[in-house]
């Protein structure tokens, strides 16, 4: 039986005095990848700052690997989970390689410079975004995508076996977007990793993710497999939106639209 890397129970948290999550109860399966999905507002972010101890919860209990959050050191806690927060600012004048460097934080005796662990672990995680070749580049002067590919470049450099990463494709271009999702897909089965991410795009979440938890108004509306959650009626409650379920041509895999986008393609197709 698969243990469960991260899980809540009985949650509720929010911010400036709103309530936006209560009492929910979540389990993420360790060594999967986990979709949180759902409409803008929903409290998905929420729900992943939370689970990674950047926000308090306002009540309940929330434990990481078996153990209570509340019960970690904060370096502790960067050796088993690393988090990658949708907006982030460019620290003026540092590296790509400067800034993934950052990821080692919790390993290091700064006084004695990166080790050789450091440097290697900062190497693959540029590999592993495709920036093996941008490390003295000045992060300032990157694209959108390129900067988005080097925060998670530091977040895998952490070295933690639970990732969270919380709109991860914000910026990218579609195909690399398709890139950073495939090789973050990759590491977790070749390292065992358990990545938990904020998806809006509802097919990648799908092809990408083991599971996924779709969400509405801080709760549950349904968690499974893709195949069980991309069903017209599970959307339909998250979305308000008339879906329609489709199969990927080439594979088979489930694939969802809107009803009205598809039936104005099949109009346009009648049409030609």
């Amino acid at each position: 039986m698969t243990r469960a890397a991260l899980s809540a129970r009985a949650l509720s948290a929010g911010y400036s005095g709103r309530v936006v999550i209560e009492g929910l109860d979540v389990e993420v399966s360790a060594h999967r990848v986990t979709a949180l999905c759902g409409p803008n507002g929903c409290g998905k972010s929420t729900l992943l700052r939370t689970l990674a101890g950047l926000q308090e919860a306002l009540d309940g209990r929330i434990e990481v690997a078996g153990k209570p959050l509340a019960s970690y050191r904060r370096r502790d806690l960067a050796r088993t989970l690393a988090m990658l927060s949708q907006f982030n600012e460019v620290p003026a004048g540092l590296s790509v390689r400067e800034l993934v460097v950052y990821g080692r934080f919790a390993y290091g005796k700064w006084l004695r410079g990166p080790t050789r662990d450091d440097r290697t672990a900062v190497d693959e995680a540029l590999a592993a975004t495709g920036l093996a070749g941008y490390g003295a580049r000045d992060l300032a002067a990157l694209s959108g995508g390129e900067r988005q590919r080097a925060w998670i470049a530091m977040a895998l450099a952490q070295g933690a076996p639970i990732v969270l990463l919380d709109e991860p494709t914000t910026y990218l271009d579609i195909r690399h977007q398709l890139e950073v999702l495939g090789q973050l897909r990759r590491l977790n089965r070749e390292r065992g990793l358990t990545i938990v991410w904020v998806l809006h795009d509802l097919n990648q979440a799908a092809a990408f993710s083991d599971e996924i938890v779709l969400m509405r108004d801080g709760r549950i509306v349904a968690q499974g497999t893709p195949d069980a959650i991309m069903r017209p009626h599970h959307l339909e409650a998250a979305f308000e939106v008339p879906m329609l379920r489709l199969e990927h041509p080439q594979t088979g895999a489930p694939l969802c639209v809107p009803a009205l986008a598809a039936e104005r393609v099949a109009r346009a197709e009648i049409a030609a």
